[in-house]
């Protein structure tokens, strides 16, 4: 596949977005602003670092006492971090008394999450395979995977393999979702309101902010485009059902696609 590859995925790129685009309609939609004090942000502020200090304490306890074990080393304290950060989350709503992160579950939701899930499998996974199509014509090597794709492929035993599916397709999507979607995003645009900015303009402007920091912390240059293009798509579907489970759901089922592809691929 050469130049007419790349244009048949940039065309059925293109074409998914405008779908896409039409089903999300109004822009924002009903995912509502979080007022946030000066205080209360440094103590978001400070229960982040806590808990990503932690983290890393985790993985070197890990890495020290488990090495080779890709289950107790890698996945284990991935997985404590990850149910931290959730914690960490709901802590803060508590303590400045703004309700529950996630509010009701409705079938609504639920559906929504299931269509945004097929819009950014075919977006995110196409504009991924473009990237590395277009990177292997000019330089003739395919692009390095991503780190958590080379942990299950070393995966060993029942217990490693349901461990890291419940950390994937779980724990990450709601972590992520709660601290990327339902904590930064509505912060940051009720920020940028309030600052004066309309409301289309500062939910646009946060959904990529929010987004471009999604796709850095999974710290991998050929997913870099892919992940900033599914945070947009997940900002897309928590503004079209007003409720933080579509995104969930659209991150877990898009997680569990690719564990599935790559079993498949094997």
């Amino acid at each position: 596949m050469g130049l007419e590859g790349i244009l048949f995925l940039a065309a059925v790129i293109v074409a998914a977005s405008c779908a896409m685009f039409k089903y999300a309609g109004k822009f924002p939609g009903g995912a509502g602003m979080l007022k946030c004090s000066l205080s209360e942000f440094i103590l978001l502020l400070f229960m982040t670092f806590s808990v990503l200090y932690i983290g890393i304490g985790l993985a070197k306890l890990g890495a020290r006492f488990f090495p080779g074990n890709v289950a107790m080393g890698t996945l284990l304290p991935t997985a404590m971090f990850q149910a931290l950060m959730i914690a960490a989350v709901f802590a803060f709503f508590k303590m400045a008394k703004l309700g529950s992160p996630f509010g009701r579950l409705s079938f609504r939701a639920c559906l929504v999450g299931c269509i945004f899930f097929v819009y950014s499998l075919v977006i995110v996974m196409f504009l991924g395979a473009e990237i590395s199509l277009i990177y292997e014509i000019f330089t003739g090597e395919y692009p390095a995977r991503q780190n958590v794709v080379e942990i299950f492929n070393n995966l060993e035993g029942t217990y490693a393999f349901m461990l890291g599916i419940f950390s994937v397709v779980f724990l990450a999507p709601i972590a992520e979702e709660l601290i990327f979607r339902g904590v930064l995003y509505r912060i940051s645009k009720s920020w940028l309101v309030h600052s004066g900015f309309s409301p289309t303009l500062s939910a646009w402007l946060s959904a990529l902010a929010t987004a471009l920091l999604f796709a850095l912390v999974h710290a991998n240059f050929f997913a870099f485009f892919p992940l900033v293009a599914m945070g947009v798509i997940l900002v897309f579907a928590y503004e079209k059902s007003s409720s933080i489970i579509s995104p969930i759901i659209t991150h877990s089922l898009f997680n569990c696609a690719n564990i599935a592809l790559l079993f498949i691929s094997k």
